[in-house]
Order: structure tokens, then sequence, then C-alpha cells
């Protein structure tokens, strides 16, 4: 495991957020890690925020192609497919293959690749609970679809709220 130092901030804030499915960047154990620091930061009474693929989802589902609607800019349609690796250690490379269409042709493609390692909703709640998290949300990302179980979206974003100091 590669050594991560912390340097701590002065203060502590309202609201740490992690955005952008930016925690399983690092492995399930770093993760854990990250958490505990971002706690380091939020003020009792606080909240920490974080938002993410449904990892849980794609790890049962086990798909291959991820596909987008095309977005149209100008006279531009662009193409974005996803194709999905999963490795033997348990991480996985997404694939990002960009197409842009003009008059019914492709005159750009953009390949790039991205290394995550899928962690799983229990694992991250769990350590919330552990650090005296409570009023756990668990809501679709972005929090305005009401209509469907966060559980089953493709995207879901956690908002919890830090205990307050027993002395307040």
């Amino acid at each position: 495991m590669r050594e991560r130092i912390f340097v701590p901030f002065p203060e502590r804030f309202y609201c740490v957020a992690s955005t952008g499915n930016s925690l399983p960047y690092v492995t399930n154990e770093e993760v854990i890690q990250v958490l505990a620091q971002m706690d380091a930061l939020v003020a009792p009474g606080g909240s920490l925020y974080y938002d993410m693929r449904n990892w849980d989802k794609i790890l049962r589902d086990r798909r291959c192609f991820y596909l987008y609607n095309p977005v149209f800019r100008d006279d531009t349609r662009i193409n974005l497919m996803q194709v999905w690796d999963y490795h033997a250690d348990d991480s996985m490379t997404f694939h990002l293959l960009y197409t842009f269409e003009r008059e019914n042709r492709i005159f750009q493609k953009e390949e790039f690749e991205e290394h995550y390692y899928p962690v799983k909703r229990a694992l991250l709640l769990d350590k919330i609970k552990e650090m005296g998290y409570r009023d756990i949300r668990l809501l679709c990302h972005p929090a305005y679809i009401t209509d469907m179980d966060a559980g089953e979206a493709d995207w879901y974003c956690v908002i919890a709220r830090k205990e307050q100091c027993p002395c307040a």
C-alpha cells in the first residue's frame, strides 16, 4: 500500500464532500482511510457527503458495455460508450469511447481509460456509522430523481450527519 500523508486543516467544516465517483480510485483499504480523513474535517453536527456509481449493481450485473444517450452540440452529435473490463484483483478498467458526428459521419474519435477499485455500499455505510454519523440518507444521484430506488440506480449519493459533541 502506498503511504499517504494527511495534512490536517486548522479548522473543521460544516460539510465535507467527495464527488464524481472519486472514492473508488483508491483500494478499499485506502478508502476507509480516506473516510477517516474526511471525518477529521467535519465539525460536530456537520455533514459528510459522497456520490458514486452503484458498484454493488455493477458487480452483480457484470455488464461489459454501458451506453449513454447522445448529446447534441450545435450541428455535432456526441456519442459515448464505455467498455468495462473486470480484473482478477477485483479492480476494473473503464474504456471510454467518444465519437463525434456531423452529417452522419464520424469526424473525430477519442479514447480514455479509468481504473477503479469497486467499493460496496455496505463497507462505506458501516464505516460512517462506526465513526458516529447518524441520519444517514441514501439517495439517487442526482438527488432530484425520486421515482427510483437508490439501491438500484446507476449512481447514488449518501449524506450523513455527524453527532454533536456530548458537551454541546
